[in-house]
Formats: C-alpha cells, structure tokens, sequence
C-alpha cells in the first residue's frame, strides 16, 4: 500500500433517484489536534481482478452478477488502507440490464483490535447493500425489475444505477472518520446523492459519539449545532435557502445530524431539500476542532 499525504477523494460518483440516505467511516491513528491527517489523492495504484458468479434464477427474473474488485490505497496520518470497489449488474428475464451497483469501503492494514473491529465493520456494511439489492422486495434493483416489465414495449431507456465512493478518510485525536458518498439514478432528470459517515475510536473500534469527542453535553452540541445552521441560513443568497428554512432548523432534531472530519474540524451537514432546494446541495457547517479542545462551557445560543 502506499503512503500519501493530501486530501483523498476516491473517484466514483453516478447514481440513482430513490430514498435512501447514508455515509460511512474508517480509522486509523493518532494525530495532533492542529494538524489532523487528511486521506491522501489515490489516483495512483490500481490492481484489477475480476471474477464471475454464475446466474442465478430468482424470482423475478434471472440475475447476472459481475464482480470487480479494483484496489485503491493511500495513508491517512499513520494509517494504511485500501479502498475495495465491487460491481454488479442485474439482469431481467429477458437479459436486459436493469440495475447496476458499484460499491467501494476501506480496509485498513494492521492487526490491531480497533483496525479488526473497523474493517469487520464495512465487510458487514458491504454484505447489507448486497443482500438489499438482492433479497428485498422493496430494494431500488427491485423497483427497477418492476418498472421495466411494464414498460419494456414503451421502450427502455437505461439502467438504473447506484455507485459508492469513498470520498474522505481523516484521523484527528485518536479517531478516524470516513465518509461514503453514494449517487442513485432512477431514469429522472437527475439522481440523489447520499452520504453515510462513521467515526471511530482507533484502539477500540467502537463507534463514537459526538460526547466522545470534545467535553461538551448532548444538549451544548444540539445548541452550537442548531446555532450554526442558523448563521448559515441567515448568510445565505437570494432562493439558496427555503423561506421557512430558520423555522425548519429551529424545529430539526440536531441528535442525528450527519458529520465528518475535514481539515478545518469537524464538518455537519444536512441533505438536499431538508432546508434548501436540490441545486444547494449539502448544508454544511464546521466546527473547528480548536473550538472543541477549548473548555466544555454550554454555547450561548440566540435566534
């Protein structure tokens, strides 16, 4: 694996429309809190190998599955790790693609018990999609089964599509962050990004809580939290934001806010369409880690 020292940005993005929203982390080390470790640029090393499955008849339809793992690494602070891309087309009884899915995690190199704990975690993350794609009936893959039997005669246009990428991974005080952005097409004039992110404790590999990571209450982060989106609606240009969007972050439960690490601290985000319109895109709002080595004394919060 390759050692790297820059921002890391996987390349992967083109999906589909549904309703499903997620991110996801890793770990790996230990930095100082002014200079938290940035996943590096992978462009680099790409190793290919492919290996079939054979059909299998469901009902349904019969599915064709392709595997392709494609390997992808950097280093973040002390942290080795590759990044797994896997693909699968499904197929309808007729042979027509219908639905693809790319998905990529991070594996970490080492033996510790953070690092097992971390990287079982994504097999296992990795293990849910695919078998939601393949066993739910309400999975995208389904939806897109039943969408072209009754419109095959009309004429199908496309495949639908979900693809993941891994598009940050960063240590900060003993914790490791990642972030999985995802894209789901559906056949419409645009897609739906989501995002999943976890952060970690690197020793243990418990997942962390926003109280694990600086002296402040549940209650002082939903403040600050609510505080922030505030500002930021009220900075905000002519139409980027909903009219009602300061009454919507006043009343939005800040408990289950999504967040990753950047290099400026910790970055909260909302999803399109909570308080904005889709061509806004994420909300986000940053939270320096200087601020959350300072003193655990409650926000003052105003509206």
């Amino acid at each position: 694996m390759k050692k790297i020292q820059m921002v890391y940005v996987l390349t992967v993005c083109a999906c589909m429309t549904a309703a499903v929203m997620s991110a996801a982390c890793g770990k790996k080390t230990v930095n100082p809190p002014d200079d938290p470790g940035t996943l590096a640029d992978t462009g680099s090393t790409e190793a290919e190998s492919e290996s079939g499955w054979s059909d299998t008849a469901q009902e349904g339809g019969t599915e064709t599955e392709t595997y392709k793992d494609q390997l992808a690494g950097g280093s973040v602070g002390e942290a080795d790790f590759e990044v797994i891309h896997q693909e699968k087309q499904y197929e309808a009884e007729d042979g027509t693609v219908i639905f693809e899915v790319k998905i990529a995690y991070p594996v970490f190199a080492g033996e510790g018990e953070g690092i097992r704990a971390i990287n079982h975690y994504y097999e296992e993350w990795k293990n849910r999609k695919l078998e939601e794609y393949e066993s739910d009936i309400n999975s995208t893959r389904q939806f897109a089964l039943e969408v072209y039997r009754e419109s095959k005669d009309d004429g199908w246009r496309e495949p639908w599509w979900e693809e993941y990428q891994v598009s940050g991974v960063r240590t900060w005080n003993g914790y490791v962050s990642v972030l999985v952005d995802s894209y789901l097409y559906e056949g419409g004039a645009h897609g739906m990004p989501y995002r999943e992110g976890q952060i970690f404790h690197l020793e243990s590999g418990r997942e962390a809580k926003l109280t694990d990571l600086a002296d402040l209450s549940q209650e002082a982060w939903e403040k600050l939290l609510r505080a922030r989106f505030a500002e930021k609606i009220a900075e905000g240009g002519e139409g980027e934001f909903y009219e009602d969007a300061m009454d919507l972050i006043k009343e939005r439960d800040m408990g289950d806010v999504g967040y990753y690490f950047t290099d400026a601290g910790i970055t909260f985000y909302l999803p399109p369409y909570e308080i904005a319109p889709y061509a806004t895109g994420y909300v986000e709002i940053i939270v320096p880690f200087a601020q959350m080595e300072q003193s655990a004394q409650e926000p003052a919060v105003t509206f």
